[in-house]
């Protein structure tokens, strides 16, 4: 597996949700695992915002989640709390660098950018409120109050290649009642939306050794399915489950087939295999599929892995059973005194994997496993 597939080698985050402070190395591929409850998706969430942040605005973040700096800033918070995200990054180039922002109260009602830095290479800039106090490039554009300014510098390079790969993040939650839909011809024909509501479109232009890998998948999680095809009606595209003796279309499909189309597809799309998707997600990606079946999901998302970088949520013990997943993939959450703490597990749920007394699946399920070490407060 090649380095050129990790691009966020190490991400921060403080005082967001339920998250206190983390500070996490991803690699490839990494799975977040841990209860009900312990903070998972707000990791994913966080990724979000920040390309939520860049590709629209802040106050775009904030509406797009329904809530506002306010709420979404981690509890208890005294007037000065703030919220601040920072990754390591590799670039194409392999231009190692970093980017943090961090954002801070106002008014009772209002929010103001405190600081933003960028090092990318040998270039940087370093932005304190509504000033750039330093920049390694001639003529600094216009600072916005309300904008990120590696937005504002997006078409100077290496900041160009940040801002598209941050902005090209993809968590996927896949909604069956949207795929039902069968909108056929609305969207991206090259990227999976978040929702999965273009997958009739996707799978229609995946390249044909993609789309019989992926129904070959399929087959093994649907005993009784033999094809899945895509029928053309007044200009429209619709996906049609071949069974035994019947055909049905999405709309019949149950949840968990659904579901498990939209991983099989996202992880084979052409923006994955072509590396054009930096990082992509995936929220319990074992929700709705027979546990049996949950190694066919794993097994997609570990190729994919060999493409691009993929992050994944689980609790369940069933997607791990039986698999050589490392530990250096693994990262353990769980809830302290309320508060989200995330950290490689623990070091004797590493060794019981590196001798092969448990599996990951059979480590979840048989014991507990911690993150190893609590984290003090990023230094700033």
């Amino acid at each position: 597996m090649g380095s050129r597939s990790r691009f966020l080698r190490r991400v921060r985050i403080e005082n967001f949700r339920s998250i206190a402070v983390c500070d996490v190395e991803l690699g490839n591929l990494s799975i977040l695992i841990g209860p009900n409850g312990s903070g998972k998706t707000n990791f994913l969430d966080a990724l979000r915002f920040c390309r939520d942040g860049l590709a629209g605005s802040l106050d775009h973040a904030f509406s797009v989640r329904r809530s506002n700096f306010y709420t979404l800033r981690h509890q208890p918070a005294d007037e000065e709390t703030t919220i601040r995200f920072g990754i390591e990054f590799e670039l194409s180039d392999c231009a190692a660098g970093s980017y943090s922002f961090e954002i801070g109260p106002l008014s009772p009602r209002r929010w103001r950018i405190v600081a933003e830095r960028c090092q990318a290479g040998r270039h940087m800039f370093r932005r304190e409120g509504d000033a750039v106090k330093e920049a390694t490039f001639a003529s600094p554009p216009a600072v916005s109050p309300v904008r990120l300014y590696l937005a504002n510098v997006s078409g100077l390079e290496p900041f160009g290649e940040l801002y598209e790969k941050v902005t090209s993040i993809e968590i996927y939650e896949p909604d069956p009642v949207n795929i039902r839909m069968d909108t056929g011809d609305s969207g991206s024909e090259r990227r999976l939306e978040s929702d999965c509501d273009n997958l009739a479109l996707l799978f229609d232009e995946l390249p044909e050794e993609s789309k019989f890998s992926v129904v070959a998948r399929l087959r093994r999680i649907v005993p009784e399915l033999r094809d899945v095809s895509i029928t053309r009606l007044a200009g429209r595209r619709f996906l049609r489950f071949k069974h035994f003796a019947a055909e049905f279309f999405a709309n019949e499909m149950s949840d968990g087939t659904l579901r498990a189309l939209s991983v099989l597809v996202a992880t084979s799309q052409p923006d994955v295999r072509s590396g054009q998707l930096p990082l992509i997600g995936f929220e319990e990606p074992e929700t709705g599929v027979h546990p049996g079946a949950l190694g066919v999901l794993l097994e997609a998302i570990e190729e994919g892995s060999h493409f691009i970088q993929i992050v994944v949520t689980s609790q369940s013990s069933d997607l791990l059973s039986g698999s050589g997943i490392p530990a250096d993939s693994l990262l353990a959450t769980e809830m302290s005194e309320g508060s989200t703490v995330i950290g490689p597990i623990d070091a004797v749920s590493r060794e019981a994997l590196r001798t092969g007394l448990f599996t990951a699946g059979e480590l979840m399920r048989e014991t507990t496993t911690h993150p190893e070490k609590p984290l003090a407060r990023l230094p700033r």
